[in-house]
This record gives structure tokens, sequence and C-alpha cells, in this order.
């Protein structure tokens, strides 16, 4: 619904302030965000926090909805700032979850 896109918005602003107000310090931010990269409310998290999409340059990395898997989306972000940068990510096998899991390897 249109109310729980904004307020889904609302929280992803609220987290791109706080990473923005830790701006030089190491900042990782992982979960399911309920988003995918390319919504508004994400890329605008992404500019005023100062993160970087762990899966940037690395190809669509679905995770959600595993149990349908001709209709996965990637809402399952890896998000770093600062000195942290994200060297390795992948998406797991199937594990019994609606949503795939995501491992990644982080560098300070």
């Amino acid at each position: 619904s249109p109310a729980r896109v904004a307020e889904r918005d609302r929280l992803l602003g609220l987290i791109g302030t706080l990473m923005g107000d830790a701006a030089g310090e190491a900042r990782i931010v992982l979960g399911d965000l309920n988003t995918t990269p390319w919504a508004p409310g994400f890329r605008a998290m992404l500019a005023r926090g100062g993160l970087v999409d762990g899966a940037q340059g690395r190809g669509l990395h679905p995770t959600w909805n595993a149990r349908l898997p001709m209709a996965v989306v990637p809402i399952d972000h890896i998000l770093v700032g600062g000195p942290v940068s994200v060297t390795a990510r992948a998406v797991g096998p199937f594990v019994q979850s609606d949503h795939l899991p995501v491992t990644a390897r982080l560098r300070l």
C-alpha cells in the first residue's frame, strides 16, 4: 500500500541520516530492507548515508521470494561506508526460508 511504502522510505531516510552523521567512520548496514536497489528511497538512503551497495558491479543478486524462483527480487542488502569495502558477495542456496542467504567478505 502507499502508506507502507511511505513508512519504509521514511525509515530508509532515517538510516541514511544516521549513517551520514557517522561519515568517515566504518559503517555497515545489512539485512532485509524490503526494497530493490532501483527504488528511489533506497537510492536516496545510499546518497544521504554515503553508503555503497555491496552488490554494485557484481550483477543481479535476487534474494526474495525464494519459494517462487521465477519471481525473485533483490531486497536483502549489504551496504558499507567509510573505510569498509566489500571484496566478495554471494547469494547462497535455498535454506527453507522465503529469503536466500547473502554472504560477503568485508575489508576494513
